[in-house]
């Protein structure tokens, strides 16, 4: 009980005062109480807890740094994920310096460490211009207190800081120290409103929950220093179907505006307007709107005898992605062109180029992925632009285009993509909105069961499995990963979902359609046999050999925070044939219905049956629709009954009955 009430003690004590000297490796006795405590703070069910998570960036002296460190308790070493790996990202012609790391553990009332050896940090050439750093923290088991810090000179400076992870954190602070030249302006997204201070000293005695000051540095005057500080944050509790953590994890973000001083002031960007004509149309993207002629006889022969302007773009779209392979090259369009590589922007600038030498009207798009903030409308932020793609428009037609995504067809973007405000870089500039009712995922699967007189109660299956866009994306993205086991996957289960066999059920040949060919759907066809089994006067027969739903997707709805977000149209298709043999009659089967999540349609789910009692054959289809759809948090009980409901409903089973 003494151990438990030091510990208590000690998180009052690092959460009232950031100056006290609560750090696991210059105070013994908060390192022995953290060892011995067994109860995690905040979050009882916790596998670990942050103790302090402490990031400082540093623009003082002319020298970019920053320096990071962090030290957590390890309650149930299994299910802590990646935790103890320690993952450094930095410019190539960056340095890390002095990092370090000790474990510690408790061993017969002793204090036992494990320090991270330089023969165990690993350097790796991420891509051009970016090295990782490695090393995962030795000695990690229950009750271990883990402590590790590094700095980096003259790499990547974070201008944000997340407050919030999947661990509680009991205190968590970003200081960004630099030029009181620069001038940036902080967005923050917390639960709990920052109580604000003139000085540091003032703000380090504070008991408040989230804290921030601003003022002159102490060593160096003309730099600004400024502080946010968040005590107690809860875990970071992931949500069935949620949108992207980046939109409700708690945090800080600043956004650099420019440059400010005596008599002078440098905004980054005046307005979007000025900014795309000047940065992007007449510098960085320049080259996409040049005349290219080294480009001329490779779009010529492209195009050859190609007399529709669609046709001639989705040509030259289909040239460019798979001729050119993205990698960290660089954006210069021709030496893109030449050695056949190059990144997101070099690849789409190409395009656009090649498009324009073909006469065609293409431009280019900036815009902010679902992983980042948006967009801003009134106050221009380059700083969150993600991704540049080429448009062309064909009849008054806009396409979308990303050449660089190696596995989605003409006209269509990553998901994430989809996410409202962009910019034109054209002459004439402008903004468009990606819709997500642009991306459109539709899939369809055809089932065919057929008495066999050769085989008795043994039928012949087929399935024919068409998988929409973005579900074709994402399996050609595994196949290339490992085909092997995915056809070993469908010998063994016969769907690509990994539902159980049915009884009975054995896939003999499994064939793969348009694998390699991304303008057209991936195909997917099974041949096997459904064995019935004896004659029996009663057989139970499953006739939805690919559910749409084979468990709720809503998994808990108690205590949910966050919203659904379903952010493309799809639509999944199924339907089933089934002809008997003499042997058998329909005695009982599956009744249709029409299912809606609300009147409008958002969601919904119909089917039908056919009985002909003639030929002694069935058909049973369903289609599920869902619309782009933002759910409130409160509405999820009501989802959650729609999704069961659609299962309910292809429980439904077909029984056969002997005739006699």
């Amino acid at each position: 009980m003494k151990s438990k009430l030091l510990f208590l003690c000690l998180i009052m004590m690092a959460s009232r005062s950031y100056s006290q000297n609560f750090k696991v490796a210059e105070n013994r006795d908060s390192l022995m109480s953290y060892l011995r405590s067994t109860i995690p703070p905040i979050d009882q069910n916790a596998s670990a807890v942050i103790l302090y998570e402490i990031g400082t960036t540093d623009g003082t002296n002319g020298v970019d740094m920053y320096h990071y460190e962090i030290a957590f308790k390890i309650y149930n070493a299994k299910n802590i994920g990646n935790l103890v790996d320690i993952i450094i990202p930095k410019k190539s012609y960056g340095v890390v310096k002095k990092l370090k790391g000790i474990t510690y553990n408790l061993e017969d009332g002793h204090i036992i460490e494990n320090k991270v050896e330089k023969s165990e940090i690993i350097m790796e050439d991420y891509t051009d211009g970016l090295d990782i750093v490695k090393v995962s923290m030795p000695g990690i088991k229950d009750g271990s207190v883990v402590t590790y810090s590094y700095e980096v000179k003259n790499g990547s400076m974070p201008s944000s800081w997340n407050f919030q992870r999947d661990e509680p954190v009991l205190y968590s602070r970003f200081n960004f120290n630099r030029s009181e030249m620069l001038m940036f302006t902080p967005m923050i997204h917390t639960s709990v409103e920052f109580k604000s201070f003139t000085n540091m000293k003032k703000m380090d005695a504070s008991s408040a929950l989230a804290l921030y000051a601003e003022g002159p540095h102490a060593f160096s005057p003309h730099i600004i220093q400024r502080s946010w500080v968040r005590k107690n944050v809860p875990a970071f509790k992931k949500e069935d179907l949620m949108g992207p953590e980046v939109q409700f994890v708690e945090r800080v973000k600043l956004n650099y505006n420019g440059v400010v001083g005596p008599g002078m002031q440098y905004p980054i960007a005046e307005s979007w307007e000025k900014h795309i004509k000047e940065v992007w149309y007449d510098k960085i993207l320049v080259q996409a709107f040049d005349k290219s002629g080294f480009l001329d006889e490779t779009v010529k022969t492209i195009v050859k005898d190609i007399p529709e302007e669609l046709d001639k773009a989705k040509a030259i779209f289909y040239y460019v992605q798979k001729n050119i392979q993205n990698r960290s090259y660089g954006d210069d369009i021709r030496k893109v062109f030449e050695a056949k590589q190059g990144d997101q922007a070099g690849i789409n600038k190409l395009l656009c180029a090649m498009l324009r030498n073909a006469g065609l009207k293409s431009d280019m798009i900036l815009l902010s992925n679902k992983y980042s903030d948006k967009l801003s409308e009134i106050l221009p932020n380059p700083s969150d632009i993600t991704n540049l793609i080429t448009r062309v428009e064909i009849n008054g037609v806009s396409y979308q285009l990303n050449a660089a995504e190696k596995d989605l067809p003409f006209g269509y973007l990553p998901l994430s993509y989809y996410n409202g405000y962009s910019r034109i870089v054209s002459k004439e500039g402008g903004v468009i909105e990606l819709d997500a009712s642009l991306a459109r995922n539709i899939s369809n699967t055809i089932v065919y069961l057929n008495a066999n007189k050769e085989a008795g109660n043994t039928y012949r299956f087929k399935m024919i499995r068409e998988m929409g866009v973005y579900t074709g994306m994402d399996f050609r993205k595994a196949w290339k990963s490992d085909s092997t086991t995915i056809k070993q996957h469908f010998m063994d289960r016969g769907l690509d979902e990994g539902e159980k066999h049915m009884s009975g059920l054995k896939i003999t040949e499994v064939n793969f359609e348009n694998i390699n060919e991304v303008d057209k759907n991936i195909r997917v066809v099974l041949y096997g046999t459904v064995d019935l089994g004896d004659a029996v006067d009663m057989v139970i027969l499953d006739p939805y050999f690919k559910k749409i739903f084979s468990e709720n997707p809503i998994r808990n709805i108690k205590d949910r925070k966050y919203p659904v977000e379903y952010d493309y149209i799809s639509q999944e298709k199924y339907k089933v044939y089934i002809q008997l043999s003499d042997k058998y009659m329909f005695d009982d089967y599956p009744v249709g219905k029409n299912i809606a999540l609300d009147p409008a349609g958002l969601m919904r789910y119909t089917s039908s049956v056919s009985i002909d009692t003639v030929r002694n054959a069935a058909m049973i289809q369903c289609q599920f629709d869902n619309k782009i759809l933002l759910l409130d948090a409160k509405e999820v009980g009501t989802l959650s009954e729609f999704y069961s409901a659609i299962i309910k409903q292809q429980n439904q089973k077909i029984i056969l009955k002997l005739k006699s």
